[in-house]
């Protein structure tokens, strides 16, 4: 016997994970994402909060965009549930049925506290007419009449999804004063949706944050304002709030995203040794710490060492980034007391899991930005003089960016490719994650006895 079902009915039917990794040529739109329903017709979306309309203290509008988009990007990326494949934007609506649950006070806290640049994890029914035919199940075909009221709702472009829980995973971490190490990054506006490379005049992928969430650290109050974020990444406490109403029994049981810390550092160019910025990010701050000032700085540096060297061999939070060994080698010289780090992941052993069929294996960080994202980083600054203070408004955007990005790419290659996000995560990940300093060899052999060897070992070939 046969069974004939379209390939949307049998992905909708499996609730697979969906994702086009083709590659379109040079002109590949935007990036889409499914609008896709479990059992009983609930989306579950982990999405940015992108604007937020508040019309009374217990009815609030917000727009979604997919985990890591900039936020002030394209808002029509998410695939139209019909599956026309005509694409609309996301609109979250948290009211009545949301209060059902959480009560007046629970909902009207909620409203007072989400606010744009927030990560949430939401789950929640699509005002649809006959939501159980998106879901591919097998129930008979929708009146016409049916039909045209879901035409006339998706007629705007906007699908509206009704809030029945929320979990705010991320803040936005902002300085109490704009001075000293906690100062904004330059003085620039926000960046558009597009940026351009001052050279190339190309466009170039935005920085996914605003400027008052990358903090420079010079002096006592960076890092204390690093100490205090470290510390809700390193306990969970800034994944999930306790107080955020979704922590009752009653909630769907829902494991928070998975803590991660995007690593990279900048020295001068040619150069074997040195190091004058060390970059630690998270999914929604950047911490610039500027070695040059905290190293001459006795009871400074000493604390930062315990910081990085806490973070670093934290078994529970995953370090990622693009060739991070050079990156630690460099640290380790300037901060010896960082000799260790566990759980990292080097995003190129994670490309090639998420993405196996990928044509070519990215050789560079912008390489693997522009085949995700569909944008190269912009790397003007990457040679430039990292020693002279004060660094420009352009090298902190750009050191930002590189380690931003690697968060970015985590979650991008986690959660939106169907190769890993249908599989749980840890046991992907272990196979990957690596520890540094990797076992050294037995016994180190003199330069004249390895080429020795070496050339023995070809004429042995021979």
């Amino acid at each position: 016997m046969h069974l004939a079902m379209s390939p949307r009915e049998l992905l909708l039917e499996t609730e697979a994970c969906i994702a086009e990794i083709s590659d379109s040529g040079p002109d590949t739109a935007l990036p889409e994402f499914p609008l896709r329903a479990g059992r009983g017709n609930v989306v579950h979306v982990v999405a940015l909060v992108a604007a937020v309309r508040r019309l009374s203290r217990q009815l609030l509008f917000a727009d979604l965009l997919p985990a890591g988009s900039p936020k002030d990007g394209e808002r029509s990326v998410w695939l139209s549930p019909d599956g026309s494949g005509k694409l609309v934007r996301l609109q979250l609506l948290l009211g009545r049925s949301l209060a059902e649950r959480l009560g007046g006070d629970g909902l009207s806290a909620v409203v007072k506290r989400l606010r744009p640049m927030q990560l949430v994890y939401v789950a929640g029914r699509l005002q649809l007419e006959e939501p159980g035919e998106q879901c591919g199940k097998a129930t008979p075909a929708a009146p016409t009449e049916v039909r045209k009221i879901r035409e006339a709702q998706l007629s705007n472009g906007i699908v509206d999804m009704v809030a029945e829980q929320i979990r705010i995973l991320e803040e936005v971490h902002l300085p109490s004063e704009l001075s000293g190490s906690a100062r904004q990054v330059g003085v620039k506006k926000e960046l558009p949706p597009t940026a351009h490379a001052p050279d190339s005049g190309l466009p170039t992928l935005p920085l996914a944050l605003p400027q008052r969430a990358v903090h420079v650290v010079t002096d006592l109050q960076g890092v204390e304002l690093l100490e205090n974020v470290l510390r809700e990444r390193l306990s969970g406490s800034g994944d999930v709030d306790p107080h955020d109403g979704m922590a009752s029994k009653e909630s769907t049981v829902f494991t928070p995203l998975l803590p991660v810390m995007g690593v990279d550092a900048e020295w001068q160019p040619r150069t074997s040794h040195g190091l004058a910025l060390f970059q630690m990010a998270f999914r929604r701050s950047v911490f610039l710490l500027d070695m040059v000032a905290l190293t001459r700085q006795d009871p400074l540096r000493g604390r930062v060492a315990e910081l990085i060297k806490e973070a670093l061999e934290a078994e529970h939070l995953y370090k990622v980034g693009f060739n991070l060994e050079v990156d630690l080698q460099r640290l380790h010289a300037v901060l010896p007391e960082t000799s260790c780090a566990v759980n990292l992941i080097d995003l190129r052993d994670l490309h090639a899991v998420a993405l196996p069929n990928a044509p070519s294996k990215p050789l560079s960080l912008t390489g693997m930005v522009k085949e995700v994202f569909g944008l190269p980083l912009d790397k003007t600054c990457q040679v430039s003089d990292w020693q002279k203070r004060p660094l420009t408004p352009e090298q902190l955007d750009y050191a930002a960016q590189d380690a931003h990005v690697c968060v970015r790419l985590f979650d991008s290659l986690c959660y939106n490719h169907a190769t890993v996000a249908t599989q749980v995560l840890q046991p992907v990940l272990r196979g990957m994650v690596r520890t540094w300093p990797r076992e050294k060899e037995p016994a180190i052999v003199r330069t004249a006895d390895r080429r020795a060897t070496e050339w023995d070992s070809v004429q042995q070939g021979w």
